[in-house]
């Protein structure tokens, strides 16, 4: 993980804020590397690194935002898209622990996850591939 992020933070070329908006709440696929997981949170538009699944499921448990199971049903299954404000987030089920959907931007759809395995899946099934060079022009965001 340290590895990765030293690498990136070293790498920064040329910062773009119009990108890292553009990109918000997206999962990156970096292809010129080791198609390494990147997800650019939308309240702060730097990207984070998924890394294994056990460490993506903290970083999206981190930076998630609650939801009640009956407005996650309600989003999921009768309005069949979230709101805008939900957009490029993780959100949790407050009701049923370690539940979550993935919100993706461009569709308005929850992608559903229960454990570490499905969450590595779910965000990597859904990501962007992006070169380095674009990549690079998003600031890298750590969780304390």
């Amino acid at each position: 993980y340290s590895a990765v992020v030293s690498r990136e933070k070293t790498n920064l070329s040329g910062i773009d804020p119009a990108l890292a908006e553009r990109l918000s709440g997206a999962v990156l696929l970096q292809v010129e590397s080791r198609g390494e997981a990147w997800y650019v949170y939308p309240k702060d538009k730097k990207k984070y690194y998924l890394g294994s699944a056990d460490y993506i499921y903290n970083v999206l448990e981190e930076l998630g935002k609650e939801l009640s199971n009956d407005a996650l049903v309600e989003y999921q299954y009768f309005k069949k898209e979230f709101p805008d404000e939900l957009l490029g987030f993780v959100v949790w089920d407050s009701d049923i622990k370690g539940e979550a959907y993935y919100v993706k931007p461009n569709n308005k759809l929850g992608y559903f996850f229960s454990d570490p395995d499905m969450a590595l899946r779910a965000m990597t099934e859904q990501g962007l591939g992006i070169s380095n060079k674009d990549l690079r022009k998003i600031e890298v965001g750590e969780l304390e």
